[in-house]
């Protein structure tokens, strides 16, 4: 989704709760790109996105004006939030930069959608979350969406102990990280692996291998090993190799992955499956197998981890790929949390009916 988008959601969010009002000028496009944090071709886009949608009328050369009628549409939508945790001082572009967290947006917004209802990012400082968690919890929100663990177990009891509803998004190689008591969606990756190896299995192959990098790594890993035993195998220690750092840094990581290469051409090592946790990382060890012209790309299989962007780089270099289908994930999400919306909004009113026919008893 479009980072446009996501700014007129906000707008829309905030004609919605009353500070801009029918009939008004909307700020500058400087001045909103100050209030949004957005480069000025971002809110021209966002701009042309709610004149499509009928909420502000615009002009060339004239200020955006709030139509009358969007009021009323905005007068019973519910807002949702998607937290999003500065990251050490990397903003909110950190986040947006990821493509399996654009994907869970996607598939979210378009639950969300559905039920005309509005999603608003909202950044919070995790080192400063004492004084920001009242701000968050005070926001004119229905509901709160957590993508990869953005929200700390203390914050995400603190929002559904204020009466917020909070619903939880991740791949399954983090769960363990926070112990959430609050809903949650998990990717499931454990069925994906059980059924690469009997795959595998049924093609006679027995030697499997693993390559990871950092803690995901690590998670990836137990997950793979796990599996493995439950199905009468295991992965190979003499062609596995956990790296303790997730480096962005090109020439160490080529260094790395040249290392590996090492040690699954030697013959008393090499593995007949390659699993790895980044289809990225398998892409540039095909590379380096390549230029080796090593036998292992023609006798063995490299099996990837991966996102929706692994697709095409399964496609690209000929490798197997275990989907984490995280757009899935972000609808089951959002479906669920629009599920305890509804629910909270359907007993609210029938509480106010409760009300006015114990009301309407007593004048009798």
């Amino acid at each position: 989704m479009s980072r446009y988008n996501l700014v007129a959601n906000e707008i829309i969010r905030d004609i919605s709760a009353g500070l801009y009002q029918p009939g008004a000028a909307l700020p500058s496009e400087e001045e909103l790109g100050r209030l949004y944090s957005a480069s000025r071709t971002c809110i021209r886009n966002s701009l042309e996105e709610l004149k499509k949608q009928n909420y502000i009328s615009k002009q060339r050369g004239r200020a955006s004006i709030v139509c009358r009628e969007a009021a009323r549409r905005v007068e019973n939508v519910f807002n949702l939030g998607l937290v999003l945790n500065l990251h050490e001082g990397q903003g909110e572009s950190y986040f947006l930069s990821l493509p399996s967290f654009l994907q869970k947006i996607e598939g979210a917004q378009k639950v969300i959608r559905s039920h005309g209802a509005n999603l608003s990012l909202l950044p919070y400082d995790h080192y400063a979350e004492h004084p920001e968690r009242e701000l968050l919890r005070g926001l004119p929100v229905d509901g709160f969406l957590d993508f990869d663990f953005c929200l700390s177990p203390n914050l995400a009891a603190f929002l559904a102990g204020g009466g917020k509803n909070v619903v939880s998004c991740f791949p399954q190689h983090i769960e363990h990280i926070f112990p959430h008591r609050h809903p949650q969606v998990v990717l499931d990756l454990a069925s994906g692996v059980r059924q690469a190896l009997a795959h595998y299995r049924s093609l006679g192959f027995t030697r499997f291998g693993y390559f990871g990098l950092g803690d995901d790594g690590l998670w990836t890993y137990n997950i793979f090993a796990k599996t493995a035993l439950e199905v009468g195998t295991r992965l190979d220690p003499r062609s596995s190799m956990l790296h303790p750092e997730k480096t962005a840094n090109p020439p160490l990581l080529a260094e790395i992955l040249g290392m590996f290469a090492d040690v699954i051409t030697k013959a008393e090592a090499a593995p007949q499956v390659l699993f790895m946790d980044s289809s990225a990382c398998a892409e540039q060890l095909v590379q380096i197998l390549r230029s080796r012209e090593a036998v292992f790309l023609q006798t063995g299989r490299i099996c990837a981890v991966g996102g929706r962007e692994g697709i095409e780089i399964a496609r690209r270099v000929n490798i197997d790929l275990i989907e984490y289908r995280h757009a899935d994930g972000g609808a089951k999400a959002a479906e669920l949390l629009m599920k305890m919306v509804l629910r909270e909004e359907l007993a609210s009113r029938r509480e106010a009916v409760d009300s006015r026919f114990v009301e309407a008893q007593s004048e009798f």
